[in-house]
């Protein structure tokens, strides 16, 4: 309810129905603090009254709004990126240390051209290497699950 003047202003308001949640309720007294109303008239002159202003409130998602707290899909998907770079991390120093054992020719090419080389790599030293692979390809694969899931909305 609020009372509006004969200016067309609130002079007073209060809750006829509370929400149930005292936060709504102080918002709803504030939105209407802030009104401004066509008065009512008698004899064809403003005069205060009071009136029922019905509120209703609506939570919407915005998306791009900064300080909204974020998705589960996007902390899923950082989470999982993050996890994928470690693991591809790790599988790439765990190549160095192979190719420190088996060629100093593919590691002096491979961090210059590493997703070339990692292949000839594997192919050359298949028995050393095969476990290796499948670690840095499933940090990859972790990595682009976690970019995918991250944009899902």
């Amino acid at each position: 309810m609020a009372e509006v003047d004969a200016s067309g202003h609130v002079a007073d308001a209060s809750i006829e129905t509370p929400s149930g949640h005292k936060d709504l309720d102080a918002a709803a007294l504030q939105s209407i603090s802030l009104w401004t109303f066509r008065p009512a008239t008698r004899e064809g002159k403003p005069v205060a009254k009071w009136v029922r202003v019905p509120i209703d409130f609506q939570l919407t998602y915005v998306k791009s709004a900064p300080g909204l707290a974020l998705s589960p899909a996007v902390v899923t998907g950082g989470v999982l990126a993050w996890l994928g770079s470690l693991v591809w991390i790790v599988g790439f120093g765990w190549s160095v240390v192979l190719a420190k054992r088996k060629s100093i020719l593919w590691l002096s090419f491979m961090v210059a051209a590493w997703i070339v080389t990692y292949p000839l790599f594997v192919a050359m030293h298949w028995a050393a290497a095969k476990r290796n692979l499948a670690l840095v390809s499933s940090g990859v694969a972790l990595f682009c699950l976690g970019l995918y899931v991250g944009h899902l909305q």
